[in-house]
């Protein structure tokens, strides 16, 4: 059975998805305790252990980032509850954490509930996310990003990104240090977590940073510095030398 913690600074939210996880998940999910405030919410986590937070993302005293940082226990999985627009939720989800949108959708709630449930291994949250949160909160650039792999955690520099691959349901991320770093995400998914100014899909199957193009050819691919070749297909060519070159 699932422990679960709700973290909110509004009472009646907290006795809603209390309310939701008693009618719906009784005898699968046990709310073992809840808290409104930052410094409650820590001493308690570290306390009763659970491995299920619902976790409001903007709390009086800071923010849910702010208290997994200061967090000891972090063997949970997290379903954020969040009244914050599409950019906090790009972020949220750059941790491959799952979110629900204020007011509460019954049904929302519920896929996102079965989804932990069916996890064989919660892991514990991404410490470092706090800083790439931030960064769309505040509108500042974003430079590091999370990537989940089966086995690790992986935080790069948006930077050390050459491409990315298509791999059917998955992705290979090639970085300057010529590791390849496969995630359990397929490539629109990948996209729409990557920054925009950065990073164009230039092909079906590929995703290139265009900080690291040195030259396009007439073959039809790009040239990166490391001098790896990635396609340029005919439908996405003149956007993609649009974005490059302003051609």
């Amino acid at each position: 059975m699932l422990r679960a913690f709700i973290v909110d600074d509004e009472p009646l939210l907290v006795e809603d998805i209390r309310g939701r996880l008693e009618r719906h998940f009784k005898g699968e999910v046990q709310v073992v305790g809840v808290a409104t405030t930052l410094e409650e919410a820590q001493k308690r986590i570290d306390r009763l252990c659970p491995n299920l937070l619902f976790l409001d993302v903007h709390l009086d005293q800071g923010t849910a980032f702010d208290l997994l940082e200061a967090l000891e226990h972090d063997a949970f999985e997290i379903i954020f509850v969040t009244a914050y627009d599409n950019n906090a939720i790009r972020a949220i989800k750059v941790g491959a954490l799952d979110y629900i949108l204020k007011p509460i959708d019954d049904d929302e709630f519920h896929v996102a509930v079965q989804k932990v449930l069916t996890l064989e291994n919660p892991k514990g949250p991404v410490k470092d996310l706090g800083p790439v949160a931030d960064a769309f909160f505040n509108r500042r650039e974003i430079k590091k990003l999370v990537f989940k792999t089966v086995d690790d955690v992986f935080i790069l520099d948006k930077d050390a990104i050459l491409y990315c691959e298509s791999e059917g349901n998955y992705s290979t991320i090639h970085t300057l240090e010529q590791n390849k770093i496969m995630v359990s995400k397929n490539l629109k998914k990948l996209e729409e977590e990557l920054p925009a100014e950065t990073f164009i899909r230039c092909h079906q199957s590929y995703i290139v940073n265009k900080t690291h193009v040195r030259k396009y050819s007439n073959r039809g691919f790009l040239e990166l510095v490391n001098n790896s070749k990635v396609p340029v297909s005919v439908r996405k060519r003149e956007e993609t030398l649009k974005q490059l070159f302003g051609a």
